[in-house]
């Protein structure tokens, strides 16, 4: 690998850092499942991992190394979870923005950004509202 393909590389990595840290996180007091599907409707293809915390912006994930071996960053996900009590469960269209080592032996981190469709919605304030019952900013 050449020098300036290094330094490009570093600075993509640089970036997707900086992507991962838009918004204040929340983390949860309680595990809560996510499950990942095609964003195409006609996909079969699902997963699922455990939401590790999120922010108005998305969410990271636990996921074992077997399900995120078929993601990539960039690569766009519908993805279902609850947050809390929510009766209702959340459902949005999410980018991958990174995908680094867990903590966990066997698992990974995917972080997801939302993709809006617009301005502020019905969903995304309902989204809002639930995150403000969770535990305080993780600012980490």
């Amino acid at each position: 690998m050449s020098a300036r393909s290094e330094r490009r590389e570093h600075t993509a990595d640089a970036i997707r850092l900086v992507d991962r840290r838009r918004g204040p996180r929340r983390e949860l007091r309680e595990p809560t499942d996510v499950t990942f599907f095609a964003a195409d409707a006609q996909g079969e293809w699902r997963c699922c991992g455990v939401m590790l915390n999120a922010c108005t912006f998305g969410i990271a994930c636990r996921v074992s190394d077997t399900d995120s071996a078929g993601l990539a960053v960039g690569g766009v996900l519908r993805v279902v979870f609850r947050i809390g009590d929510t009766a209702d469960p959340f459902e949005s269209r999410a980018r991958i923005v990174n995908i680094t080592e867990g903590g966990t032996p066997g698992y990974r981190v995917v972080g997801l950004e939302f993709i809006s469709d617009g301005g502020p919605n019905a969903e995304s304030r309902r989204f809002v509202q639930a995150l403000a019952s969770v535990r305080e900013p993780n600012m980490r």
